[in-house]
């Protein structure tokens, strides 16, 4: 009897044990996680080299929000119907406001504003894959595309926890758009300093929500060499033109760091 009761406590101790190694595992990767994400929100929450900070007439497009909601965009010349133009600003405009409320959270109608931009571009463009706004004869427009991916990342990162669904939205979204690291939406296929923001994207949703889709990037789409390769062409063809080239490489280095 004592056998017994002897080999009972020992198997408890031991399942014990595992449990206790199994939480300090799961306590010290949470905590790895959360200095990531901030150091990751960090980098999302400065504007990058030629983007404007907010205006005089970001601020009168909040005032007709706050006024009618239905009808701001129109009023605020931002409806971009098949004007891509329009559709780049209205996504740079959103990215100005979370950026703002990044640095001061008490401004809670930033936040919403910036959320009904991504519930109407996802009802309009994105839930219908109506593509067409981020297109032109050459296929993917890219000035366009990279505003839209540079949206979804920084709401994702940026906004807070009370919008879960729509950041929820910006995951799958993102997903859609860039299936793999260097590939887009209607089987398009990118390479490179191109691939930098497609892979930049899906590393920055997937760190987020998808650790399985983050591992299988990092290790057999090898999405770090993707990056590396990139970043190598880019600083020796100084003709080369690339959007928030500073805002890219640091968020390269933060991903670096990990593996």
């Amino acid at each position: 009897m004592e056998d017994i009761d002897r080999k009972l406590i020992i198997g408890f101790g031991v399942i014990i044990g595992i449990l206790v190694i199994t939480v300090v595992i799961i306590s010290i990767y949470s905590r790895k996680k959360d200095n990531v994400t901030i150091k990751l929100k960090d980098i999302l929450g400065k504007l990058c080299e030629g983007q404007l900070k907010i205006s005089d007439t970001d601020f009168k497009r909040i005032k007709i929000f706050e006024r009618d909601r239905r009808i701001y965009l129109t009023k605020s010349s931002l409806e971009w119907k098949d004007n891509s133009g329009i559709f780049s600003e209205v996504c740079n405009f959103a990215v100005r406001l979370l950026i703002f409320y990044h640095h001061n959270p008490a401004v809670g109608i930033y936040m919403t504003v910036a959320n009904d931009i991504v519930r109407k571009i996802n009802d309009l463009v994105l839930q219908p894959h109506n593509y067409n706004i981020i297109r032109n004869s050459q296929g993917t427009n890219w000035i366009v595309f990279v505003n839209l991916l540079r949206l979804l990342n920084t709401f994702e990162y940026l906004a807070d926890e009370d919008f879960l669904i729509s950041k929820k939205i910006c995951h799958e979204q993102i997903l859609e758009l860039v299936p793999g690291c260097t590939k887009l939406y209607l089987e398009e296929s990118v390479r490179d300093e191109k691939a930098i923001y497609s892979t930049t994207a899906r590393l920055l949703t997937n760190f987020l929500f998808n650790k399985e889709l983050y591992k299988a990037d990092i290790e057999n789409n090898k999405a770090l060499k993707i990056l590396k390769d990139n970043f190598d062409i880019l600083e020796k063809s100084k003709d080369k033109k690339f959007v928030c080239y500073d805002t890219y490489k640091s968020l390269y280095n933060v991903f670096r760091s990990l593996n």
